[in-house]
């Protein structure tokens, strides 16, 4: 069944994690360290399924407040804007993931980290000798990329994992 919206797209139903129908879940724990580190984990880990079953790239925190993921109208609870913006954080702490712009509006996905990607792309190059050079659209959408971990990845994201792999001197931009 289609029960879930964002970004004006429908998907199918999420399985939820029991902490879902919780309603302190929603609520940002502060008093005890342990707490607060676990909770932070489980939105992380939400945070990067929701968007990998949705294949969310850019997540745009005024659309993710009004959805199911922030939001359970079954327990009528939802996230502030400052506690989504604290756990979306984590993830980008985490490096799954980045922050587009200053204000903290909207977030590049990445679902791993850009190290892991970067691998990918890497391992892709050794497999094919190495030579020559790729746009981003023929990584993310090439017929040579078909089948690798990192076919359909935003251009964006592969961007960041291409000047992460620049940084790290195995991969040049130009």
């Amino acid at each position: 069944g289609i029960n879930a919206e964002y970004g004006g797209q429908k998907f199918s139903v999420m399985e939820w994690p029991e902490l879902y129908g919780y309603p302190p879940f929603f609520t940002r724990q502060t008093a005890n360290q342990l707490v607060a580190n676990e909770q932070a984990s489980a939105w992380v880990d939400l945070i990067l399924r929701w968007c990998a079953q949705h294949r969310v790239h850019e997540l745009e925190l005024s659309a993710a407040l009004d959805s199911d993921l922030f939001r359970n109208p079954a327990i009528n609870r939802g996230l502030s804007r400052e506690d989504a913006t604290y756990f979306v954080g984590c993830v980008c702490q985490s490096t799954r993931a980045d922050w587009v712009d200053a204000s903290k509006s909207r977030c590049w996905i990445y679902g791993r980290p850009l190290e892991d990607w970067g691998s990918a792309l890497v391992e892709f190059a050794k497999e094919c000798g190495g030579a020559g050079g790729y746009t981003l659209d023929e990584l993310g959408d090439g017929g040579e990329t078909t089948g690798q971990d990192f076919h359909g990845l935003h251009p964006d994201i592969l961007l960041n994992v291409c000047r992460y792999l620049e940084s790290q001197a195995k991969a040049t931009l130009f």
